[in-house]
């Protein structure tokens, strides 16, 4: 059975992580790279796919935004685990401020989308999310 989570035990027996080591070592930067070019594809994706679709641009750019959001309130659960999978209940129980940010960004996400005069200064118009 694969263990999603070292016990604290083991985890404060290890010894330091050696400080000359890099912060990022080359698979962080990988994965790193790997996930932002997913992210814009995402967001380009989504903003052309709202053009063709309602050729609103207003409409497109607060889809691309909320696909941008989302996207990343997700690969921060993500990021709990660097080599197991985020698909599990512990992802939400360890830290109660990364769920608490999460839900804090999606609220500023929908009052920036939905709140008439707001949305357009950043010239989004709100989204029926229907389609």
């Amino acid at each position: 059975m694969l263990a999603l989570e070292e016990p604290e035990s083991d985890v404060m027996s290890r010894p330091p992580r050696d400080p000359k080591a890099p912060l990022l070592d080359a698979y962080i930067a990988w994965r790193t790279l790997y996930v932002t070019i997913l992210l814009v594809v995402a967001m380009l994706g989504i903003e052309q796919w709202e053009l063709v679709v309602s050729g609103d641009l207003a409409k497109a750019r607060a889809c691309a935004m909320s696909v941008l959001v989302i996207s990343q309130c997700l690969y921060t659960f993500s990021c709990r685990y660097v080599n197991h999978t985020a698909l599990h209940y512990r992802v939400l129980m360890g830290n109660p401020w990364l769920v608490g940010a999460v839900v804090f960004n999606a609220a500023v996400q929908v009052f920036l989308v939905y709140c008439p005069g707001v949305n357009t200064v950043w010239s989004m118009a709100p989204i029926d999310g229907l389609r």
